[in-house]
C-alpha cells in the first residue's frame, strides 16, 4: 500500500509473505488471460508492489509457468502446470493483447493501453517534454512509483494545445489528471536571458523548437479544465515549484500571483515528490475528494480564509507584494525560513477572497526508499514514439546532449531542491561520460547516463 500522511514507504521485499499461494493461482489467471508476463502487469492486475511481483514471476518461471526474461522484454508464456484447469496459452497468443508491441514503458497510445488490459488508467500525465523512461526525468519517477504501487498511468506528451485530440486520447482518468511542465521551465526552453527565442528546444526530440506552448502548465490546464470541468488536477514540476507563491515574473516584468490560482489546479506538489504523489493517489482511490487532501506534506492548495489552518507563517499578500519591494522580500524571506523539513511550518499567503496554503515539506527519502525508486525497471531511453529526427537512433543525442540552457537549468534545479528542503538531492555539474571517458562541460544533472 502507498505511504500515507508522511509515512516511510512499506517494505514488500521480505521472504515469502502470506497469501501468495492465492496470489499465484491469480497471477497464472493473469498470465494466461494476458498471454504474457511482466512485473509490471502483474503489479497493475494484482495490486502489488514492485519487489512482491518480481518474486512472483521468479516462482512463475521456477515452475514452468512462464519462460525466462528476455532483456525488456516480458517472460514468454510456456505451459500451464497440471494443477491448473487450462488448455495453456497458444490460443490466447493469437489475441490483440499479445500481438501489440510492449514497449516496457508506459502507454502513450489507446492501443498500448488497450494491451494491458486497460480501458481506462487511473490517470494520465501530461508533459512538456518528450517522453524518456529515465530517471533523470521526473515524469518518469512519478510514473514508475505510481506503477509499482499499483495504479495505471498514461502518458500524453507534448500534446498539440490548440486542439482537444491529444487531451482526450485516453478520455477521462478514473482518478485525475497530473501535468507538469518537463525537466526545465517552458519559459526558459522557449527564450534566452535576452528574451530572444531560441532556434532549439533542449528536451523535445531532435532539439526541434515549438512542441510545447509559453507557459505549458498553466495552457495545459486550462484546456484540461475546459474538456473534463471539476475533474481532480494535480501539477508539479519545475514550472509549478517555483511558482507556488506569488512571484516577479521576468518575461512579464511583473508580479503575478500563484501559479495555482492562475491554473485552477487543486493541488501543487513541490520538492521531491515521491511521498506526496502516493498520498494524493491513495486518497482519490479511497474516495477522498481532492479538495479534502489538505493534510499532506509538500502539497499547496488554495482555500476560503475560514478554512485557513491555525499556526501558520503568513507572508505578506499578493496585493502587498506587488505594491511594495519591502513587502516582496518579506514574503521571500517567509518562504524560506519554513522550508526545513523538521522544523518549517505551513506558510500562507494571501490572494484576493482565497488563501494559499503551502504545508511543510515532504520528508526526505530514507536511503533505503531512494535506491528502491531507483531500482524501478526504468527502460532508461524514449519511447518510440519519440522519433529524434537526427538519425542518431539513441535518446542521448536525441535529447540529451544540449549544452544550452545548461547553467540556468543547474542553478533552477539547484534552487528547487535547497528550497524544498532536500540539499542531499542537489545536482551535480561536470559528470564522466562514460564513452568518451572525460568529464562533460554540458552535462546538465547527475544521473544523465545509465
Amino acid at each position: 500500500m502507498p505511504a500515507v500522511k508522511g509515512e516511510r514507504f512499506e517494505d514488500d521485499s521480505s521472504d515469502r509473505a502470506e497469501g501468495d499461494d492465492e496470489l499465484i493461482d491469480r497471477a497464472i489467471d493473469v498470465v494466461v488471460e494476458l498471454g504474457q508476463a511482466s512485473t509490471s502487469s502483474l503489479q497493475r492486475k494484482l495490486k502489488l508492489g514492485y519487489a512482491r511481483a518480481a518474486r512472483i514471476m521468479d516462482e512463475l518461471e521456477e515452475m514452468g509457468v512462464i519462460g525466462p526474461h528476455e532483456g525488456q522484454s516480458p517472460g514468454r508464456c510456456s505451459s500451464v502446470p497440471s494443477r491448473r484447469q487450462s488448455g495453456g496459452c497458444a490460443d490466447r497468443n493469437q489475441t490483440r493483447r499479445s500481438s501489440m508491441p510492449d514497449t516496457g514503458m508506459m502507454p502513450m497510445t489507446r492501443e498500448e493501453l488497450n494491451a494491458r488490459g486497460i480501458d481506462v488508467p487511473d490517470f494520465v500525465y501530461v508533459i512538456g517534454d518528450a517522453y524518456v523512461d529515465h530517471p533523470s526525468f521526473g515524469a518518469a519517477i512519478i510514473s514508475r512509483v505510481l506503477e509499482a504501487k499499483g495504479f495505471s498511468v498514461a502518458i500524453v506528451s507534448q500534446p498539440d494545445w490548440r486542439s482537444d485530440r491529444d487531451f482526450t486520447r485516453f478520455g477521462r482518468p478514473r482518478l485525475g489528471f497530473l501535468v507538469t511542465s518537463g525537466n526545465i521551465d517552458s519559459m526558459v526552453a522557449h527564450y534566452t536571458a535576452a528574451k530572444r527565442k531560441r532556434s532549439e528546444d533542449a528536451y523535445s526530440p531532435g532539439g526541434k523548437a515549438g512542441k510545447r506552448p509559453d507557459r505549458a502548465v498553466l495552457v495545459y490546464c486550462q484546456k484540461i479544465r475546459q474538456l473534463y470541468g471539476d475533474i481532480p488536477l494535480i501539477i508539479g514540476g519545475l514550472e509549478a515549484s517555483l511558482r507556488r507563491f506569488a512571484h516577479y515574473d521576468y518575461w512579464d516584468d511583473r508580479v503575478r500571483p500563484s501559479i495555482l490560482e492562475e491554473s485552477g489546479a487543486d493541488l501543487l506538489l513541490f520538492g521531491m515528490g515521491e511521498h506526496s504523489i502516493l498520498e494524493v493517489a491513495q486518497g482519490l482511490r479511497d474516495g477522498i475528494p481532492v479538495g479534502e487532501l489538505t493534510e499532506i506534506r509538500g502539497s499547496c492548495y488554495m482555500t476560503a480564509p475560514e478554512h485557513t489552518p491555525f499556526g501558520a507563517a503568513e507572508c505578506p499578500s499578493y496585493a502587498q507584494v506587488c505594491e511594495s519591494k519591502k513587502a516582496y522580500a518579506k514574503a521571500c524571506r517567509i518562504q524560506y525560513d519554513q522550508q526545513d523539513e523538521v522544523y518549517g511550518k505551513r506558510v500562507i499567503q494571501r490572494h484576493g477572497s482565497r488563501m494559499l496554503v503551502q504545508n511543510p515539506p515532504a520528508l526526505s527519502l530514507t536511503t533505503e526508499e531512494l535506491d528502491w525508486v531507483y531500482s524501478l525497471p526504468y527502460t532508461r531511453t524514449y519511447h518510440p514514439a519519440m522519433n529524434p529526427g537526427r538519425g542518431a537512433g539513441d535518446c542521448r543525442g536525441a535529447v540529451f546532449h544540449h549544452p544550452q540552457p545548461g547553467l540556468l537549468r543547474f542553478l533552477q534545479l539547484l534552487l528547487h531542491c535547497l528550497a524544498s528542503g532536500q540539499a542531499d538531492h542537489c545536482p551535480q555539474r561536470g559528470i564522466r561520460d562514460p564513452g568518451g571517458g572525460a568529464d562533460r562541460a554540458d552535462a546538465q544533472f547527475q544521473g544523465l547516463y545509465p
